[in-house]
Parts: C-alpha cells; sequence; structure tokens
C-alpha cells in the first residue's frame, strides 16, 4: 500500500510551509510528524536496494533542508508530497554514490583480493559518458539536454540509472527491479543488458562527451 502523509488537503500543505516561513516555533515538529514516517516508507518501497538506514536519512535530510529553506519549495508547481518525494530520492541517491566513492576509496585493495561475486558491487560503469553524467549530476550541474534526457526515463529505466549510477553491478539487483525475478538467469541478463544499453545510447545521444 502506498503511503499517505496525514496533511492530504493543499490548504494545508500551504498553511504548513507557511507556518516553516514565518518561522512558527510548532511548524518543524508538525511538518514531521506529518511526513516523517510516509517518505521513510515511501523510499523503502521504490528503492529496495538501500538500507533502512540510508532511507532514514534521505527522509530526514529533505524535512531538514524544507524547514532551513522553506521558500524552496514552490506549490503552484507540485503539491508537497510528491515535492517531498523527489528531493528524497535524489538525496538517497547522493547517500549512496557518497558511500560508494568511500567504498571505492578505501576498499580497492580489498575488492581486489576477494571473489568476483564479492567485488562487483564496487565499481563504476565503464562507459566514459556514463562516468561524466555522473560527476555533472552529483555536482548540480545538469544541463537541460541531459535534464531532458533524464525526464524520458520511464520509471523502471530509472531505476536502473539510479543502480548504475552508485556501481550496481550484479545482475539479479536489476532484475528484481524489473520484475523478473522469476525468469531464468540467462533471460534475467539479456533483458538487463538491453535495458543497460539503451540507457547509454540516450546518455550519448545527449551528446555527452570527453
Amino acid at each position: 500500500m502506498s503511503p499517505s502523509p496525514s496533511v492530504s488537503s493543499r490548504k494545508e500543505e500551504i498553511q504548513l510551509v507557511q507556518r516553516l516561513t514565518d518561522r512558527d516555533p510548532t511548524a518543524p515538529a508538525d511538518l514531521i510528524a506529518a511526513y516523517l514516517e510516509d517518505l521513510f516508507g515511501w523510499l523503502q518501497q521504490v528503492c529496495p536496494y538501500a538500507t533502512e538506514h540510508q532511507c532514514q536519512e534521505a527522509a530526514e535530510d529533505t524535512l531538514l533542508r524544507l524547514i532551513k529553506a522553506p521558500d524552496k519549495y514552490d506549490p503552484e508547481k507540485l503539491s508537497l508530497f510528491p515535492y517531498l518525494r523527489m528531493c528524497a530520492h535524489k538525496d538517497l541517491i547522493n547517500i549512496l554514490a557518497k558511500e560508494q566513492r568511500y567504498r571505492k576509496k578505501y576498499f580497492h585493495w580489498n575488492s581486489v583480493e576477494n571473489s568476483e561475486e564479492d567485488g562487483k558491487y564496487l565499481g563504476i560503469e565503464d562507459d566514459p559518458a556514463f562516468g561524466l553524467l555522473v560527476e555533472e549530476i552529483e555536482n548540480g550541474q545538469e544541463g537541460s539536454t541531459i535534464a531532458t534526457m533524464l525526464s524520458n526515463l520511464d520509471a523502471r529505466e530509472r531505476e536502473v540509472f539510479d543502480l548504475m549510477r552508485i556501481g550496481e553491478h550484479r545482475t539479479k539487483v536489476y532484475a528484481d527491479v524489473l520484475g523478473l525475478g522469476n525468469v531464468s538467469s540467462e533471460k534475467q541478463a539479456r533483458e538487463v543488458k538491453r535495458i543497460k544499453d539503451r540507457i547509454k545510447k540516450r546518455i550519448a545521444r545527449a551528446g555527452i562527451k570527453l
């Protein structure tokens, strides 16, 4: 079941954000009470590859940012809970990417010595264009062409892209995201490769070059 926040009407949302803007001392607690649990639950649903701690951290970071800068939210463009979901998903991907860079830096040699399966999650995608795209996204430098490319990905492709971005290489993880858990490993591998290749072609068509 999809989570639904306790603040359900647009009027209540706008009033709550206005209270944050006015620095009402009770507004932060009301925001957290209304949205934290539901935001955390939503992240767990759409990002099963993340841990509970990572989902909790992303949800908290998103709400704290809104508390500090409520003017960043424009109620005319999007209702509050979808806006929070969008921000929390990006925060979670940033958390995963940061941890991936840490693991790559400090455990590189250990991963080389361990088995191939143990080390698969430590690498990043080998495609140079993909690496450049990740760097631009992490630095907040997404150009309009790149942003358009990302917006054209469907929900499953975006989840695959997010996994690629954090350096995931295990076919089973991609297969679970794509709903391929009941097909043979050979079919899983073919379909995962097909989706990843399609995303890489879209990246190339976006004009990202070294």
